[in-house]
């Protein structure tokens, strides 16, 4: 089964709209049909932005920390990066991910789009994932 480490725009994208990739690979994580991997430090940052852009309340976000963490394989990195120079916070989803050993890190963001992979992790768009999920699932 395929492991995955999704950025933060990946599951505020897929929690606030109903329709696209995003709610697609949301729901497919809920099925179960990948390994999400993530790390105390990014399900704080899911909380934080449902709660400070979205108006999200301490007990709807907290909901939202719940779920995602109930259905992911939860990893406590050690390893501290300094390769994403231009956007520091974003290294915690290279670090979850090698902790973690995924297979890929999921992500709308440009500074580790632009990477295209790190040590083995292939660093891809939703709808270059969601594929592969579902065509193994399929």
């Amino acid at each position: 089964m395929l492991l995955a480490t999704n950025d933060t725009n990946v599951w505020i994208s897929g929690i606030n709209w109903e329709h696209g990739k995003p709610r697609q690979l949301l729901k497919a994580a809920q099925g179960k049909m990948f390994v999400h991997v993530t790390s105390l430090e990014i399900l704080f940052e899911i909380t934080r932005v449902l709660r400070d852009y979205f108006d999200y309340s301490d007990k709807d976000a907290y909901e939202w920390y719940r779920e995602i963490g109930g259905l992911s394989k939860v990893v406590a990195p050690t390893l501290r990066l300094n390769v994403i120079e231009a956007d520091p916070s974003d290294n915690k989803f290279l670090e979850c991910a090698l902790e973690g050993q995924a297979d890929f890190i999921v992500s709308g963001d440009h500074h580790l789009l632009d990477l295209e992979s790190y040590q083995g992790i292939e660093i891809v768009k939703v709808s270059e994932f969601l594929p592969q999920v579902l065509g193994q699932n399929g």
